[in-house]
């Protein structure tokens, strides 16, 4: 894979929510303002209704700020058009339609779509690209599987797979890691990293597992909407009380010396 130009993510402001419509609507407390340069390997964390896939599409320009501004290399990502917007950023939702009738191969090709012209034909680059992703989530002996046939970690490959074939420079990837097992979740989290690091990216990827974002993590998002978002290494943010102010209930509580989380009895 060819390695990404110089790459800047810039937030200025940034409020993030939907307008308040009847009692689904919400926006947040905070605004938040950093730049990120590549390569940059977040983690993003949070509990379960906490923002990270608010702040995921809201980065990804799916959804409009409440108010601020997102450039991407000094360039408001408003501004970008839709093709362009495609070969900047990928997006793995955290949850995908799965289609029947479909081999992994033309499912992981669906990436290349920004890049093909009139024909829609693959060329020798786009096959290489796609062999390279499915090698990199190893992923290649099912090229030729239809993906409604495939385990829930399998596709979860394949999606994998199919954003980093897209070859942005930024890749968004929201709950990545489900249906993973063990095993595959460090080695995925882990080449995902050395992928970043190697082609100058930056990768965003909300987390359940603070463990593997305390690991390997440049910099860790907490976020709990409506009021809390920091930002920091782990150390950082659990040194700030951060984890525990998030994560903590009546029955559970984390240990900042051991860095577990303990049931109160």
């Amino acid at each position: 894979m060819s390695q990404s130009e110089a790459f800047e993510i810039s937030l200025e402001s940034l409020k993030l929510g939907y307008p308040q419509k009847g009692m689904s609507g919400w926006s947040s407390d905070f605004e938040i303002s950093l730049n990120i340069q590549a390569p940059a390997f977040i983690c993003l964390i949070g509990p379960n209704g906490a923002g990270k896939s608010t702040l995921l599409k809201t980065l990804g320009g799916f959804i409009e700020p409440i108010s601020g501004k997102i450039a991407y290399n000094g360039t408001n990502i408003h501004d970008l058009s839709y093709k362009r917007l495609a070969t900047q950023r990928s997006f793995l939702k955290a949850e995908s339609w799965r289609p029947a009738w479909t081999q992994a191969y033309d499912w992981v090709a669906q990436g290349r779509s920004p890049y093909l012209g009139w024909s829609g034909k693959l060329t020798k680059k786009d096959h290489k690209v796609i062999d390279e992703s499915l090698e990199l989530v190893n992923a290649a002996h099912l090229k030729a599987v239809e993906v409604d046939s495939c385990s829930d970690g399998e596709f979860q490959r394949l999606n994998i797979a199919r954003s980093l074939s897209q070859q942005c420079p930024l890749l968004l990837l929201d709950e990545a890691m489900a249906h993973l097992d063990v095993t595959q979740r460090v080695e995925i989290i882990s080449r995902l990293k050395d992928y970043t690091r190697a082609q100058n990216r930056i990768t965003i990827i909300s987390i359940h597992d603070l463990a593997l974002a305390f690991e390997y993590a440049d910099q860790i998002f907490c976020v709990q909407q409506p009021s809390i978002f920091e930002c920091g290494t782990a150390d950082e943010l659990i040194q700030r009380n951060c984890i525990s102010q998030v994560f903590d209930s009546e029955a559970v509580k984390f240990d900042v010396e051991s860095g577990q989380f303990r049931h109160i009895q």
